[in-house]
């Protein structure tokens, strides 16, 4: 049972207005409907899906049954867990590296400014990324930014009181507060 939508009018009369013929139509949905469909074809497709349990040992993939007895064992979990810690701290290690990168590049191209920026984003995400935090000082220190160079070469010196190049540190600090006096 289709009904039409449509304009009907009288042909042939001249300033004759046109009506505007609406009835209902159960094939097409209003506007509530729409919700009401979606909700239970997505009630229908939870309830198709198979339950899929974590392969065990000795198997391979997933395996799907019809039954939700098997469920994950609590070391799997951890094992998922520790395996997602590990992909993060590589993600977290790479953006390190990449901000390490591009601002050792904007510091030669005399973009201190940018340099700085993605220093400060190098030591944000790994405060014991000493390289970061020295070229970071470095940065500063160009600029000519000497309280912001004094900072963060004492951060430095207190995140790494033992490192190799200590003394040529100390050296810059005691210069760069000459300066800012």
């Amino acid at each position: 049972m289709i009904a039409k939508c449509g304009n009907t009018g009288v042909a042939g009369q001249a300033g004759a207005k046109e009506q505007q013929v609406v009835r209902w139509n159960p094939v097409v949905p209003r506007a509530g409907h729409c919700v009401l469909n979606f909700l239970a074809i997505a009630f229908a497709a939870v309830l198709c899906l198979p339950t899929v349990s974590v392969a065990k040992a000795g198997q391979s993939g997933w395996s799907s049954s019809s039954s939700s007895a098997s469920s994950p064992s609590p070391t799997s979990n951890v094992d998922q867990t520790q395996q997602a810690a590990k992909a993060a701290k590589a993600a977290n290690a790479k953006a390190v590296q990449e901000d390490v990168d591009v601002g050792t590049f904007y510091m030669h191209k005399g973009d201190y400014g940018a340099a700085i920026s993605r220093f400060d984003s190098a030591v944000r995400r790994d405060p014991k990324n000493g390289k970061a935090r020295l070229l970071l000082a470095e940065s500063y220190d160009k600029q000519r930014n000497w309280s912001a160079a004094l900072k963060a070469y004492h951060d430095y010196l207190r995140e790494f009181p033992n490192a190799p190049d200590d003394k040529k540190i100390r050296k810059k600090v005691a210069e760069l507060s000459r300066k800012r006096d």
